[in-house]
């Protein structure tokens, strides 16, 4: 299947802004014990903190998002190559403004599709659409180019790129020594990180998004609301597993209708309920047979993913909306609280009726067969 042809999925969403400003956030973390929440991974530099990546081997929809705090640039994983051995992905930046314009340094038009689907999401995450907000189509959307010959080297190799540079590079440990420098803020279970030198560099007011390909044959269809879903972070062969204590909330997640998973005070991971003491004990990457490289802790038997991991929506905020209606057999639930961030994500999502939590409720650890399959996903 050719470059052009191939299906896209938006992967996450960075902000540019000033010194000391917060940024939208793809994902927030809810507060320790009741219902509400904080920012999970908030602040964005000048810099910009992009987001985005792959799912496991041979599912590129396997999408995750989540921004990541402070201004390095990390990702939380690989981003996908095509056959190759290029970064399959494409980065956009929208821009409110009156004329579209595409041909300033490193710029071209986006095309028809994946101008769609970036307004769709400014939308989703409260940008445009809403009440005293500009109309989506008000967006100009633009590709911002890789770096390439010189320019891609510095990115790549130099903590001081010269001013001439231009585009966006990606980084990781696979490229040697000269990248390691650019890659020690950047954590241990992950030395990934996209840089933009030069006049790539965003600007305050910019809303960026990383696309990346997908073969069509990995589609699958996406699950209605009130459906398990499997949190992106599960993709991660290093991640742990959710906690308890936490109410947790992704959007422009692709195995929901609705592009949105909750995991309400979820524990553990959905795609292996009785969890593992030790690496390679039993829990794999959804979809896939590749191991689960650290201890997972078990899933709790009154709180499964089938009632604490689901797709969701917003039914309910202080903002301008839109807000969905929740279907039958699912409740609006308050679950993110504003705390004064100026979030549009605070507010209420639907969950299954009766999945409401109950700290005070009793919970025995999932053991076999108490919890169904080992790999329901």
């Amino acid at each position: 299947m050719g470059w052009d042809n191939r299906t896209w999925g938006l992967l996450g969403l960075m902000m540019a802004l000033p010194l000391g400003a917060c940024s939208a956030t793809d994902q927030l973390v809810g507060s320790n014990g009741g219902a509400g929440g904080g920012v999970g991974g908030a602040a964005a530099g000048a810099g910009g903190n992009p987001a985005g990546g792959a799912g496991p081997e041979g599912n590129l929809n396997a999408f995750f998002t989540e921004l990541l705090e402070g201004e390095t640039g990390c990702l939380p994983r690989a981003l996908p190559k095509t056959p190759s051995g290029d970064v399959a992905c494409r980065v956009i930046v929208a821009r409110s403004s009156s004329t579209c314009d595409c041909s300033g340094p490193g710029l071209s038009k986006t095309g028809p599709e994946l101008v769609a689907k970036s307004q769709s999401f400014l939308q989703e995450l409260g940008f445009c659409g809403g009440t005293g907000q500009p109309a989506c189509t008000e967006y100009c959307e633009c590709n911002v180019s890789e770096a390439t010959g010189t320019s891609l080297s510095q990115c790549q190799t130099e903590a001081a790129p010269a001013a001439g540079s231009l585009g966006w590079c990606y980084i990781s440990s696979e490229q040697g020594t000269a990248a390691s420098a650019l890659l020690a803020s950047c954590p241990d279970t992950s030395k990934e990180r996209l840089r933009f030198v030069g006049e790539s560099t965003p600007l305050a007011g910019d809303v960026y998004f990383l696309a990346c390909a997908g073969s069509e044959s990995t589609q699958t269809t996406p699950a209605a609301l009130g459906a398990p879903c499997v949190g992106t972070d599960e993709n991660d062969p290093n991640f742990p597993g959710y906690g308890a204590g936490e109410v947790n909330l992704e959007m422009n997640v692709p195995g929901c209708a609705s592009h949105v998973c909750v995991q309400n005070h979820f524990q553990g991971r959905a795609s292996c309920p009785y969890g593992q003491a030790a690496a390679g004990g039993g829990c794999l990457l959804p979809g896939t047979t590749l191991p689960v490289n650290v201890s997972v802790v078990p899933q709790l038997v009154n709180r499964q993913a089938n009632v604490a991991s689901t797709c969701s929506c917003q039914c309910a905020g202080s903002g301008p909306g839109p807000y969905c209606t929740c279907s039958e057999g699912l409740q609006c639930e308050p679950l993110i609280d504003d705390l004064g961030f100026g979030s549009a994500a605070s507010g209420s999502y639907c969950i299954p009726k009766g999945a409401q939590y109950d700290p005070t409720a009793a919970s025995d650890a999932c053991q076999e067969p108490n919890c169904g399959g080992a790999h329901p996903f």
